[in-house]
C-alpha cells in the first residue's frame, strides 16, 4: 500500500519556470541557429520545458497517470481550433498553388468517384515510361 502524496496547486513561480526556461531556450535555439531553429532546435525547447513541467507536477504530488489525463484534456480542447487552422493552411496552400500557375482541380481529384481502370489506363504510360523509350 502506497502513502498518496496531497496534491498541492501550482504557485506563480511553479507556472513561470516551465514558461520562462521555454522562450530562453527558445530564443537561445534562435540566437545559435537563425534560421535553421525550427529544424529541430526548437522541439527539443518544447520538450525540456514539458519534462520540466512534468517534473513540477510530480514535485506538487501528481501521479503520471494525472498529468497524462491532463496532456488529454488539453489536447482534445485544442483539436477543434488545430484542425480548422490544418485546413486553412490547405486552402492557402491550394490558393497559392492555383495562383503560382499550378492549376489543382478540384473536380478531378475530389468530387467525381473514382474509375480505379480509367485511373490506371492514364497512369500507365508514365509508370511505363523509361528515360529513352516507351513500352
Amino acid at each position: 500500500m502506497t502513502i498518496e502524496k496531497p496534491k498541492i496547486e501550482a504557485s506563480l513561480s511553479d507556472a513561470l519556470i516551465p514558461i520562462v526556461i521555454l522562450i530562453t531556450l527558445l530564443g537561445g535555439s534562435v540566437y545559435l541557429f537563425e534560421d535553421n531553429s525550427s529544424f529541430g532546435p526548437n522541439q527539443i525547447a518544447l520538450l525540456v520545458a514539458m519534462g520540466i513541467a512534468a517534473i513540477i507536477g510530480l514535485k506538487n504530488g501528481y501521479s503520471w497517470d494525472d498529468i497524462e489525463q491532463g496532456i488529454i484534456k488539453g489536447i482534445s480542447r485544442s483539436l477543434g481550433a488545430i484542425l480548422i487552422l490544418l485546413a486553412v493552411g490547405c486552402w492557402l496552400i491550394n490558393w497559392y498553388l492555383d495562383v503560382s500557375g499550378y492549376r489543382s482541380n478540384p473536380y478531378l481529384l475530389w468530387l467525381r468517384p473514382v474509375e480505379p481502370f480509367n485511373v490506371l489506363r492514364r497512369q500507365l504510360p508514365y509508370l511505363c515510361h523509361s528515360r529513352h523509350e516507351y513500352w
